[in-house]
């Protein structure tokens, strides 16, 4: 983790969601609504939680980018 991500969380200035409200977030903004891709963004990001210790809700946001692009 950078220094300024360092100082931001520890500070408190971040943006962190629990996995439900990051699920919630990331299906309300996904282009694609069909069922089988929200199960698989919702997958991921349980997984995310489930495998890495997230301090940011940028974390979240950045991951999804980079699995699933700008859709």
């Amino acid at each position: 983790m950078r220094i300024f991500d360092f100082i931001q969380v520890k500070t408190g200035q971040v943006n962190l969601h629990s996995l439900e409200e990051a699920i919630a977030i990331a299906l309300k903004t996904y282009l694609r609504q069909d069922n089988d891709s929200r199960s698989r963004v919702a997958a991921f990001i349980t997984g995310l939680y489930a495998e890495h210790q997230i301090e940011r809700g940028a974390q979240v946001g950045g991951s999804l980018l980079k699995r699933f692009g700008k859709s």
